[in-house]
């Protein structure tokens, strides 16, 4: 006689009738239980366990509802998803924060929306065609019509990540009042974005372009790990912004398309000895770090490596703005590329004239400091503008070399409107075989070296 598999469930369909299942029984005794409790709000869903991995079907768009979303170590959530261009919303209505320390699989977008905070640990793997996580409110109408519009939820939780998190080409958003990557997160050719605030609204899906709104309170986005879009876009936004850790939207090999980086906080950027940002590609990519909107007063302070390199064309473009702009430390700056130099703004554009640019009152750079545009065998040097509209402190040094073989210096800028500048530094702007110098203004206007004030301190 043929015995019955007591561990094999048949399929259960929810369509979008409320219908609720009790699974909650099928994990007793398991600290953290693959999701309880499903109720199915839009579309059709089938859920089916086999010992420890739930296993979820579900058409495009559907909105489930669970009374609690967590996965343990050794538990397997998978939704199976008609293509990678699918999304599913799961929304947590139980009072608990999703603890995701299994596996969470998906061959389409995965939305997992827990006012409760989302914590994924540090053994935990996340394998989707696309995964956002939000503690903020997300309604059903702006899902379903493709709207990344997160609203104000009274008392949400932080967004934790310690784990690995791969999106396959689709996008990662971590959303939340503050939001930490300690872990690995990767998009290939993709976007990831980690958004702090009390409301945050995604203007444009396609580019991390955001619009934040904070109306109180302070709220960090942290990384502490590795975001990777090999040339792709990577997104940081909050109150404040902290990075120690590896922003990469470099191609994957030496000729690829590079990608874009983008830092923003209404108040304060801080990029640590240990930060590593890198767009670099055959033609390099983009970086841009800003402090405070304009008149909003922040502060931008940068050590680490900075790099927008072109390997095969030119070098990318890096601007470093905010109220106050400073390289601390052993920072380095490297916008160079084979073909040419690229453009590196600290603090402004060309004599602070370019509206689209936000000018800086103060900005310094350490005598450890260095900000390099070359040209690698031919082209021309970049552009380097180190600028403030009252203090200007420079002790690093520039370079935007020509070519080894043809070109001519780069363009280096040092100077402001209002006060003074201080220069103790070394700037070479030259072509290697006959030395012509295109242009460059970096007067020495005081040589009486101060202290390494903070560049905050008022003069």
């Amino acid at each position: 006689m043929r015995r019955k598999n007591r561990n094999a469930r048949k399929p259960t369909i929810l369509s979008g009738k409320v219908i609720v299942i009790a699974i909650a029984s099928c994990f007793a005794g398991f600290l953290y239980a693959n999701p309880i409790a499903p109720t199915v709000i839009s579309g059709t869903a089938s859920f089916q366990t086999l010992g420890k991995t739930l296993n979820v079907t579900n058409t495009p768009g559907a909105i489930i509802q669970w009374n609690g979303f967590s996965i343990a170590s050794n538990e397997i959530t998978r939704f199976i998803q008609q293509s990678a261009s699918s999304s599913v919303l799961n929304r947590v209505m139980g009072t608990d924060a999703s603890n995701l320390l299994g596996q969470l699989l998906s061959t389409g977008k995965v939305f997992l929306i827990n006012p409760n905070g989302v914590f994924v640990g540090g053994g935990a793997i996340i394998d989707t065609a696309g995964f956002v996580a939000s503690s903020l409110r997300l309604s059903d109408s702006d899902f379903l019509s493709g709207k990344f519009k997160f609203e104000e939820h009274i008392g949400a939780a932080k967004i934790v990540n310690h784990g690995t998190i791969n999106a396959n080409g689709g996008p990662v958003y971590l959303v939340a009042p503050n939001v930490e990557n300690h872990g690995v997160i990767t998009s290939p050719t993709g976007e990831i974005i980690l958004a702090a605030g009390k409301s945050v609204e995604l203007v444009q899906a396609a580019s991390p372009n955001l619009r934040v709104e904070l109306t109180a309170g302070e709220f960090e986005a942290l990384n502490v790990g590795k975001l990777i879009a090999s040339s792709g876009r990577v997104g940081i936004f909050g109150t404040t912004v902290r990075n120690s850790g590896t922003v990469s939207a470099s191609g994957a090999s030496i000729d690829a398309a590079s990608g874009k980086i983008f830092l923003r906080a209404k108040k304060d950027v801080t990029l640590d000895g240990t930060s590593v940002l890198t767009a670099n590609g055959g033609k390099g990519g983009e970086i841009t770090i800003q402090a405070g909107e304009k008149s909003a007063g922040g502060t931008l302070l940068a050590d680490g490596v900075i790099e927008a390199k072109g390997s095969v064309e030119k070098g990318g473009l890096v601007q470093m703005l905010g109220d106050r702009v400073g390289l601390i430390g052993n920072a380095r700056v490297d916008a160079s590329g084979d073909a040419g130099g690229g453009t590196v703004l600290v603090g402004g554009d060309f004599q602070g004239k370019n509206a689209e640019i936000q000018n800086a009152e103060r900005t310094y750079v350490g005598a450890n400091a260095s900000i390099v545009a070359n040209a690698g065998t031919s082209g021309d040097g970049g552009k380097v503008i180190v600028w403030a509209d009252e203090v200007t402190r420079f002790f690093g040094s520039v370079s935007a070399i020509g070519g080894s073989h043809s070109g001519n210096g780069g363009f280096s800028e040092g100077v402001q409107d209002f006060v003074f500048l201080i220069l103790l530094g070394i700037v070479e702007l030259c072509f290697k075989v006959n030395h012509k110098l295109t242009h460059g203004l970096f007067p020495v206007l005081n040589r009486h070296r101060p202290s390494l004030a903070n560049i905050t301190q008022s003069q």
